[in-house]
């Protein structure tokens, strides 16, 4: 029997995934067959009962910061289905097939952006953190040279291991942020049909706190200019955040604005005199809990807070999440073991939108996707909260 599930066998397979993203996103089929090539092992098909292609998508294994811990992740990308076989059940299998690989290898969540909400909500998945648009004057960037600080041009070769570990460093205390693998790293600096280019913040020792990767963009007409876009910025030190800052203006001459992307408490934020800038909400990822204890397990914690809580979880694909849970945090740790005293009930999706801080239980419990005792409830918020979930990176 066909396996349903699976990389791509053939030069058939590979055409159908081109026309595939051809009928889904607009590619063309070059580029197209290009993306399925640096993709390799992480192109996924899906296939009907006579065996036939029905859909694809690409899953990248990676991990994403919640606590300050990188928790491993099975990120969606490019799910795509051709328009013949639209509204036949094949995306909600294709994810159930897609989560039934992630659950398998033990990976813990689940996360994606949603073309549409109603397909990920059925399987699980619901709106876990923010990505924004952030639009900033480059004027009022003026000023602002670091002393004791240089900025020069990115040596993948020779930097790769200082610039994870910025990216790290930062990234770690934003939840929601990826810890990059490979192939996300590869499109963060070639990506398909733009030029980036990458600066680095370095101190008088040799040491580098900040990283800024950008390409120009001229504005359409009727504007005027070039933007700067920011696809990728970091800091390991308020030394390397002003550094950014001061690379940023560095391009007033001949950028009309700069354009980045995070959440609406980006530290650099916090270091413009005004709030001067623009803010847009661009869309709000979604998450899905694949294996219930290993997400509780592996990620961070308040290292003060001592608690309890029982939960009563409803998952009707993963039996091994569904059912009663007590969740125990000690020491920055927590542990999801069966059983106990459930007095909060909820649905797996809402499970995950408080995993990560995006919303708190007594809010679920508002629109009535979550229901407990208040006590209970503000326990199970307190165990989750922290800064605002959010993320720079698309994929």
């Amino acid at each position: 029997m066909t396996e349903p599930w699976g990389a791509p066998r053939d030069e058939r397979d590979r055409d159908f995934v081109a026309r595939a993203l051809q009928t889904s996103f607009g590619m063309e089929r070059e580029p197209a067959l290009r993306a399925i090539e640096q993709a390799g092992e992480l192109q996924r098909v899906f296939r009907d009962e006579r065996g036939e292609p029905a859909g694809s998508a690409l899953v990248v294994w990676c991990g994403q910061f919640f606590g300050g811990r990188s928790v491993p992740m099975a990120g969606v990308r490019a799910v795509a289905v051709p328009p013949e076989r639209r509204g036949t059940g094949v995306a909600t299998d294709l994810m159930k097939a897609l989560l039934g690989e992630a659950h398998e290898r033990g990976t813990p969540i689940s996360t994606l952006y949603a073309a549409t909400q109603p397909l990920y909500r059925r399987t699980g998945y619901e709106q876990a953190g923010h990505r924004h648009r952030v639009t900033l004057d480059p004027a009022r960037l003026k000023g602002r040279a670091v002393p004791g600080t240089r900025i020069r041009p990115a040596d993948f070769d020779r930097d790769h291991d200082a610039i994870v570990a910025c990216h790290h460093a930062m990234a770690r205390a934003m939840p929601g942020n990826l810890d990059r693998d490979a192939y996300l790293w590869s499109l963060l600096r070639a990506p398909r049909a733009t030029q980036t280019d990458t600066l680095l913040i370095e101190d008088d020792a040799g040491r580098i706190g900040g990283v800024l990767t950008s390409r120009l963009e001229r504005i359409p007409y009727p504007g005027r200019g070039f933007a700067l876009w920011a696809s990728d910025i970091s800091a390991s030190s308020e030394q390397g955040a002003r550094g950014v800052l001061a690379a940023m203006a560095g391009f007033g001459s001949v950028a009309t604005e700069i354009r980045l992307h995070c959440g609406p408490t980006h530290p650099l934020l916090l270091l413009l005199d005004e709030q001067k800038y623009r803010i847009d909400h661009e869309e709000h990822w979604m998450t899905r809990i694949v294996r219930l204890a290993d997400a509780v397990g592996a990620r961070g914690y308040p290292a003060t807070l001592r608690t309890r809580v029982g939960v009563r979880v409803h998952d009707p694909l993963f039996s091994d999440n569904d059912g009663d849970w007590t969740i125990e945090v000690e020491d920055g740790h927590a542990e999801g073991t069966r059983g106990g005293d459930a007095r909060v009930e909820l649905d797996i999706g809402a499970m995950a939108a408080v995993y990560t801080g995006f919303a708190s239980p007594e809010q679920l419990a508002l629109i009535g996707r979550i229901r407990g005792d208040q006590e209970a409830l503000s326990t199970l918020g307190a165990i989750f909260a922290g800064p605002t979930p959010s993320m720079v990176d698309f994929f």
